[in-house]
């Protein structure tokens, strides 16, 4: 069985690598929703980017003494998390709606309008 994360040592600490997260994205007439589990976390721990198609969600970690319990399965950790997902059409990021709840992140983007094209005159 492999492990969900991976340690990674330095000299001054130890630093968990990012659990990529599952997504599930669908469409609507004037929406696009993502919504992403990220259990265990406040959404504080939550930062989301949004770039004309191109969403990033990350996670920190929460809860630093869960790497010192006696646990005998971990196929997660509370964080960290990432996640990149490319839309199919660009979004209105300033227009994003998020909620967060019961560990799960909802998106909600406005899918952005074409300009409307130029009027000719028939002069």
């Amino acid at each position: 069985m492999q492990m969900a994360w991976r340690l990674r040592t330095n000299d001054e600490s130890m630093e968990r690598e990012p659990q990529r997260i599952p997504a599930r994205l669908s469409n609507s007439e004037d929406l696009v929703l993502l919504a992403a589990p990220m259990p265990g976390l406040e959404p504080q721990n939550i930062s989301v980017s949004i770039t004309d198609r191109v969403v990033q969600i990350k996670g920190e970690e929460r809860g630093p003494r869960q790497h010192e319990l006696d646990l005998k399965l971990a196929e997660w950790g509370i964080g960290p998390y990432f996640r990149e997902v490319s839309l199919d059409q660009p979004v209105n990021g300033a227009m994003t709606n998020a909620t967060y709840g019961n560990g799960v992140l909802v998106l909600s983007f406005r899918r952005q309008r074409a300009a409307p094209a130029p009027m000719r005159s028939s002069n």
